[in-house]
């Protein structure tokens, strides 16, 4: 019996964007292959420094197939609440930000994404602000930060 997420044949949604590290052909290095919340199909499977499965899914939407780790994908027929911000994103947030009533972020900081937690329609993400402390903060109180901030 297989210990594999995914088999041969499965509707997969990528979890998160992909970018092309260099390994895509007739693709710029860096730029977007995948979009956030695509369906695709797995359609091979293999093995990668022995230890990670790699998954080749096939995007209809572009016509390609891309090798992807478990972690980046989601079966496609979970429900799919897509987030508003990504992994590694710069954000600000819309309030200050209190831990049992001492206020810790400012309102108005600027951190940066370092997970996306999704429950039953809710996303939480957690975000450093630059003092080595991870916070869990709803969609809702954070926007878009400029890159440049």
């Amino acid at each position: 019996m297989s210990n594999n997420a995914f088999s041969i044949g499965d509707e997969v949604r990528a979890i998160k964007r992909v970018y092309n590290d260099g390994s895509f052909p007739n693709a710029e290095r860096g730029s977007l292959i995948v979009k956030k919340g695509t369906i695709g199909e797995v359609r091979e499977m293999g093995v990668f420094l022995q230890t990670d499965v790699i998954y080749s899914v096939f995007f209809p939407e572009y016509g390609y197939a891309v090798g992807m780790r478990e972690n980046e994908l989601l079966a496609g027929s979970e429900p799919w609440w897509p987030s508003r911000f990504e992994f590694k994103q710069k954000v600000r947030t819309l309030c200050g930000l209190s831990v049992k009533g001492q206020l810790r972020v400012e309102h108005g900081a600027v951190g940066q994404i370092l997970r996306v937690e999704r429950d039953e329609q809710n996303i939480h993400y957690q975000v450093n602000f630059g003092d080595d402390k991870l916070y869990l903060i709803g969609e809702s109180l954070l926007e878009a930060a400029d890159e440049s901030s």
